[in-house]
């Protein structure tokens, strides 16, 4: 969700109730000097101004059937009030009213007072069209105190007082029969008094879960025959309002706060730090000016949410398809990006101190995960024997920049590929060591071990430590592409590229370097200026290479590098080609530039005659790139941005927001569906894959 409008100081005094009528996009709320105002959601433009109330206006409620308005005041009136600003009908009750809402199910409004409850059915003969409520109502007496919340759903109406009780009425179905049946009364529900009640409702399987909050700082989830499910606690104040968003299957809960309080409600964990909503740059956000979130209303068919704080002000949130399914915090900036889509699926970040984190999505949810750090100093214990000058190179009193550049998981050899500025290749694994410690020590020796290799897990309960260091590079190595092991290949390769202009070939299986590309000359620069990234084409047996000088260099790969031939060289960037790619999907070469293009060259024959070249103009530098490898959009990081093309025909489909630095990695999840991003804001973004649209049934178009 992102915050879309801000509307300041829409009443004169506090505002104490709010609703929406989604049918003409406008927004009524009441305040405390009994005025209600409808005005446009859009622009906040005031439309009718309703001044009939004499007290405190408790509780607003839109009726959709009826297209009114129903108002409940402490002054002891209801009021239905139509498009128009004279009310349609005015019921005089008598005492304070403190709650209302409708149920569809019995055609019946329901009123929450001290003490009691009412029902009002429709007068005889009157229909939805044109509704005119009975005065004469049904009355039940089951509460003690103030009741304050009411919600309806199918024939059963559930409230909420301040006597702490949690009661479920079952309305009859026999035409005459009005009166509110107790099923189940839960009296000790809180520890306190009750302040507010919202429902979740699975659609598919019919069912419905109540949610409840307190002046004990607690929200519990209850079953539709209230049976508790989970306790939600810690919060830090009086919980003020609730709401269910569907869309993002996220409870919203507000405590008195500045923020909004953010639960996963199957898991009752608190998500807040994995999905917040946007917050306003405005100086209602200030520290300065402080503020609270009061009430919550979620409209379903605008997909927004609306908020009132105690500074008179109402926010709007919009659901936005294309915001982050879940934000992760790292503890330093990262710079390289990783996954193995073996189970469990695992996310790696390399980040600027040199450091490794694993990353896994916990069980509880979609957006929690945990997260484990590894330090080069504290795995090289495993490197001492066979690295010793690196090792030393590593703890002496020289320190070279180790940030993580680009990495690379090798699923076959089940290895990470680290690339960093300090000149050397890291290569990472599990610790099969501390794996076989575990394995002799667990009781009953290796059966318990011996199902979870069954479960492609085998390791994976281990440590991650650093294996060994490849060094040849004389500069930053500033790009890695794997050639996976093949028919006409013994082993899994990859190629290196660096500042130095170096190409080099290596050997992952055995850990050694097969050689180092030198041309007719005897130099070992592949290019006139910097090598800034290194892609291979697996379809083709080819890999391109970009560099400072504008050009894209593409070579035929073979295990020989002195058969390393240039195939062609791609000319059309005015600045250093920062990124490259293959675009399998699509036959095509990728190349994002500092020039602000990004660009595209499709290969038709196999002797690079025939090229064709889209430019897409960007506006600003690309600082990553990658290839969706189910349809085959380019996704590109723009500064703080990320944006989706159509691989064929470079037309913008997404952009993502949610990030408030350079984007500096790219990678696409064909597992779930999802791409990822990091930035030097720190942070992580899991994002939904593009879907291609049918238009002829307006639904996601086949892969």
């Amino acid at each position: 969700m992102e915050l879309k409008t801000t509307h300041k100081e829409v009443h004169c005094k506090p505002i104490t109730a709010i609703t929406v009528n989604p049918l003409r996009r406008e927004i009524i709320t009441g305040s405390e000097d009994g005025s209600i105002k409808v005005w446009e959601a859009e622009s906040g433009k005031t439309v009718q101004n309703l001044t009939r109330h004499q007290g405190w206006v408790t509780d607003l409620y839109f009726w959709q059937e009826a297209k009114l308005v129903v108002s409940a005041s402490n002054d002891g009136l209801i009021i239905t009030w139509s498009s128009s600003s004279i009310p349609h009908q005015v019921i005089k009750i008598g005492n304070p009213i403190y709650c209302v809402s409708w149920n569809s199910k019995r055609e019946q409004i329901i009123i929450g007072l001290n003490k009691s409850v009412k029902a009002f059915n429709l007068v005889e003969g009157t229909s939805l069209s044109s509704p005119y409520l009975n005065e004469k109502c049904e009355t039940v007496t089951h509460h003690t105190d103030i009741v304050k919340s009411i919600v309806c759903i199918e024939s059963r109406v559930y409230t909420a007082s301040f006597d702490r009780a949690l009661i479920m009425y079952e309305t009859s179905s026999y035409p005459s029969d009005h009166t509110l049946h107790v099923i189940s009364a839960f009296r000790q529900a809180h520890a306190a008094a009750i302040t507010c009640l919202t429902i979740i409702r699975d659609s598919e399987s019919n069912t419905w879960q109540i949610l409840s909050g307190s002046f004990d700082r607690s929200v519990k989830i209850w079953t539709q025959d209230i049976q508790l499910i989970h306790k939600i606690e810690g919060l830090s104040g009086t919980i003020t309002s609730m709401c269910y968003i569907p869309l993002t299957k996220v409870l919203w809960v507000l405590s008195g706060q500045q923020e909004v309080s953010m639960f996963d409600p199957k898991s009752g964990e608190n998500i807040t730090e994995y999905v917040s909503a946007q917050k306003s740059n405005g100086s209602e956000c200030s520290n300065n000016n402080k503020y609270q979130l009061l009430l919550l209303q979620y409209v379903p068919e605008l997909q927004e949410v609306f908020c009132t704080t105690n500074r008179r002000t109402v926010m709007a949130w919009k659901y936005n398809s294309f915001a982050p399914i879940s934000t992760l915090q790292c503890k330093h900036i990262p710079e390289g990006l990783a996954y193995t889509g073996k189970s469990p699926i695992l996310i790696f970040t390399g980040d600027c101190e040199g450091r490794i984190t694993k990353w896994e999505q916990l069980q509880l949810n979609n957006f929690m995960y945990s997260s484990d750090s590894f330090n080069l100093q504290d795995t090289s214990r495993t490197l001492q024997y066979s690295n010793l000058d690196v090792i030393s190179s590593l703890n002496g009193p020289e320190k070279k920049s180790r940030s993580i550049n680009k990495m690379f998981y090798v699923e076959d050899l089940d290895i990470l590929v680290a690339a960093a500025d300090d000149c050397n290749i890291y290569i990472w694994g599990f610790d099969e060591q501390a794996m076989n410690e575990l394995r002799d020590s667990a009781p009953g020796g290796g059966d318990l071990f011996q199902t979870i290799e069954d479960d492609a897990v085998t390791n994976r309960v281990a440590g991650f430590t650093c294996k060994r260091i490849l060094n040849k590079h004389s500069q930053s190595v500033t790009g890695v592409a794997v050639v996976p092991q093949e028919s006409y290949l013994s082993s899994t390769h990859m190629i290196s590229c660096g500042a130095d202009r170096r190409l080099c070939l290596w050997n992952l299986q055995l850990g050694t370097l097969v050689g180092t590309y030198t041309d007719s000359s005897g130099s070992e620069a592949a290019s006139e200026e910097v090598i800034t990234d290194v892609a291979f084409a697996k379809s083709r047996r080819e890999f391109a290479y970009s560099s400072a000088d504008k050009l894209i260099y593409i070579r035929k790969f073979s295990t020989c590098v002195r058969s390393w031939n240039l195939l062609h060289v791609l000319q059309g960037h005015e600045s250093e080609v920062s990124h490259v790619a293959w675009n399998d999907v699509c036959s095509m070469w990728v190349s994002g530039s500092d020039d602000c293009t990004l660009r595209t060259w499709a290969v038709n024959r196999h002797d690079y005659l025939d090229i064709n070249t889209s430019v897409s103009d960007t506006q600003c530098p690309i600082t990553a790139l990658t290839c969706d490898v189910v349809n085959g959009a380019i996704i590109v990081g723009l500064q703080d941005v990320i944006r989706v093309y159509e691989g064929g025909t470079l037309k913008q489909v997404q952009t993502h927001t949610g990030h408030r630095d350079s984007v500096r990695g790219l990678m696409h999840v064909p597992e779930r569906s999802q791409y990822i991003s990091i930035a030097w804001d720190s942070s992580i973004c899991i994002w939904n894959a593009y879907k291609p649209y049918n238009r002829q049934n307006n639904s996601p178009a086949p892969i």
